[in-house]
């Protein structure tokens, strides 16, 4: 079995929020906002080589089932959830759907 076949398989477990995600708010571009569960990365992403030196800030990953959100807007979806645990949710917008493995989208959102 491939990595990709075993990460499809395991998908809900590392989107149940018992585990290791938590309940977010997506918006997808001229539709209703559903509550889904996602995986949430908020570690500072580092900068392409050629910019040596600076950090993106206001940017996080989200893992997300393809089940729950089959097509994806770049540039017109929108994602709710806190910049750090305990805090308040805050939109954020899809801005590059970085990879999709089986059923799992991987999005780059920002603040």
């Amino acid at each position: 079995m491939s990595f990709k076949d075993k990460l499809s398989s395991d998908v809900s477990v590392f989107l149940n929020t018992g585990e290791f995600a938590e309940t977010v708010s997506y918006t997808p571009d001229g539709s209703s906002t559903q509550t889904v569960a996602a995986l949430v990365v908020r570690e500072n992403l580092d900068a392409a080589p050629e910019e040596h030196g600076r950090v993106l800030r206001n940017q996080a990953e989200v893992y997300i089932s393809s089940l729950d959100i089959p097509e994806v807007n770049v540039g017109l979806d929108k994602v709710s959830f806190p910049p750090q645990p305990g805090e308040s949710s805050v939109e954020w917008r899809v801005v590059e759907v970085l990879s999709k493995a089986g059923k799992l989208w991987r999005l780059l959102v920002q603040r």
